[in-house]
């Protein structure tokens, strides 16, 4: 499944880095959550009643919160910078996800995971090339989303122990979808028909992800 997310992901990553060439960041993100608001709904409408029902109201929308921000700093990065760049200082996520599950939830921190911590490191530091051009302040956007992608996947574990997953991913798709909706119009371009169906495509991507 972890798989299958990133593959997802990585699709809706090359689609936005297109689109950014001539549209705003925001209208894109704001594609990538509207996109999902419309499959959440007509895939959960029976019962978005009920899932909408949480004792976690708070944690719930800091979770979105979360998201929203890791992915506006991302895409904003992937505008400005390579893909394979952006996604190289991103990768620090794990390693605070790693330190975060054991400080916060109790979890095991051993050899294995401190050996993993190291080579994800390693593997970065080779993309990004310490002392080369990719060390601006732009790269400050991607080291942002992972820490708000980090901190995303932290409150999604703990709300995971008495919320269900489908209330969390309605959450998401709303808030998001709310926050872009507003953010978006200062800046929006209409899309031509064929850049519509690139940001029609945003969301199921983006949804399928999530939920994986």
């Amino acid at each position: 499944m972890m798989i299958c997310a990133i593959f997802l992901f990585s699709s809706m990553d090359a689609t936005a880095k297109m689109l950014m060439a001539r549209y705003e960041p925001m209208q894109v993100v704001w594609a990538r959550y509207a996109g999902m608001m419309l499959v959440v709904s007509v895939l959960l409408a029976p019962r978005i009643g009920p899932l909408l029902r949480t004792r976690r109201l708070g944690l719930q929308l800091l979770r979105s919160a979360f998201l929203f921000a890791a992915t506006f700093s991302f895409f904003t990065a992937i505008s400005r910078m390579d893909i394979a760049a952006a996604t190289a200082v991103m990768q620090v996520h794990p390693v605070l996800l790693t330190l975060g599950a054991a400080l916060l939830l109790r979890e095991p921190l051993g050899p294995r995971r401190i050996a993993a911590i190291v080579a994800a490191l390693a593997g970065a530091l080779i993309v990004i090339r310490p002392g080369s051009d990719i060390f601006t302040l732009t790269a400050l956007l991607p080291l942002l989303g992972g820490v708000f992608y980090a901190s995303y996947a932290l409150t999604t574990r703990f709300l995971g122990r008495d919320e269900p997953i489908l209330t969390s991913f309605l959450y998401t798709a709303i808030i998001g979808t709310i926050a872009a909706s507003l953010l978006t119009v200062p800046v929006w371009t209409t899309p031509g028909p064929g850049d519509a169906a690139l940001f029609l495509a945003l969301g199921p991507w983006g949804r399928r992800g999530s939920f994986c």
